[in-house]
């Protein structure tokens, strides 16, 4: 088998060398080369990095995580939000990073607006160049999706607001997702039992 052909074996992506064995190596994202993927047997417990279509890996050590969107890719209109030492930051295509901005914790870019932060316990939201646009304040929250955003006050329940942080639906939910582009969004009121709900603008 060439180098570096991705191929399936039970389920997973896998990179094979010339000989047909396994390369190391978990794909986190499958798609045009290069890809964002985490090498495995290392030492520090894995490592990031770019790969290209003949299975070379070009180390980015420096990022303990990289968040994935809900397609699993690492870079959506130009951003990544990736860990290093320690904190979550607001990097372009090329890995270097856009702002000043850092934080404990970060959600994933949906490129539907405003992304998720934590810091210092509470949640806020930034925009994809690391500008605050509203401080911490909320027990959970969740990127902006389709002009919305899911947010749980202290009691753990989950509602939304627009962008303008206004609240449009009460905190009644145990669960809620994302909003899609035909504005419905999956939500739980009650633990195990899951609906669709439609959100009337």
């Amino acid at each position: 088998m060439e180098k570096g052909i991705i191929g399936k074996k039970i389920g997973m992506t896998q990179i094979f060398d010339e000989k047909g064995k396994v390369i190391p190596v978990t794909v986190i994202e499958a798609g045009p080369c290069p890809v964002v993927m985490k090498k495995t047997l290392e030492k520090d417990g894995g490592l990031w990095g770019l790969i290209d279509a003949v299975g070379s890996m070009e180390a980015l050590p420096q990022f303990s995580n990289i968040k994935l969107d809900l397609n699993g890719a690492h870079i959506r209109d130009g951003v990544i939000l990736a860990k290093e030492e320690g904190r979550y930051g607001v990097y372009g295509a090329d890995f270097n990073r856009i702002s000043e901005f850092s934080c404990d914790d970060i959600d994933i870019y949906t490129g539907g607006g405003h992304i998720a932060f934590y810091e210092g316990g509470a949640w806020g939201f930034a925009d994809a160049k690391g500008k605050i646009a509203a401080e911490p304040q909320y027990a959970g929250a969740k990127s902006f999706s389709n002009g919305y955003a899911a947010v749980a006050n202290r009691d753990g329940l989950w509602g939304f607001i627009d962008k303008n942080f206004n609240l449009v639906i009460d905190h009644k939910y145990v669960f809620a997702h994302y909003f899609t582009g035909d504005r419905t969004c999956i939500v739980s009121e009650e633990e195990g039992k899951y609906r669709i709900l439609r959100f009337m603008f």
